[in-house]
């Protein structure tokens, strides 16, 4: 089951999240997958033809490190596309490990401790942005 599921009045849902603007993916709604093997990350077709370009055959940013673009031994947010190395992650220090899932983290970018995070809310609670 993934991350998204819960259950409600003894129903499983499955909620699917577009990973660009990270909405709500309906069942109505046209989706782009990726094309790796097991990979379920998923775009509306907007988001996904804005960010790729016009092929449906996608192939997502977690497949190879943000940095380096090396495609091995990544660590794979959970949260957004970014992939990366250890020695490749701008800030590891404030990267979160799944004890459950191995290789699957929550990134520095959604962390309210992470130094990037501090100074846009910095910036946002004093009017400068």
């Amino acid at each position: 089951m993934c991350g998204a599921c819960y259950t409600h009045l003894n129903t499983i849902l499955c909620v699917t999240l577009c990973r660009v603007c990270e909405s709500v993916i309906y069942p109505e709604e046209e989706v782009w997958s990726c094309s790796i093997k097991n990979c379920n990350v998923s775009y509306h077709s907007r988001c996904a033809s804005d960010r790729f370009g016009v092929s449906k055959d996608i192939k997502c940013p977690q497949h190879e490190c943000f940095h380096c673009k090396k495609k091995t031994f990544l660590w794979r947010c959970s949260r957004c596309d970014l992939a990366s190395h250890e020695k490749c992650a701008p800030y590891p220090e404030y990267v979160i490990h799944s004890k459950e899932r191995p290789g699957e983290i929550i990134c520095w970018r959604h962390s309210t401790d992470s130094p990037p995070l501090k100074v846009h809310l910095f910036h946002l609670e004093h009017g400068y942005l």
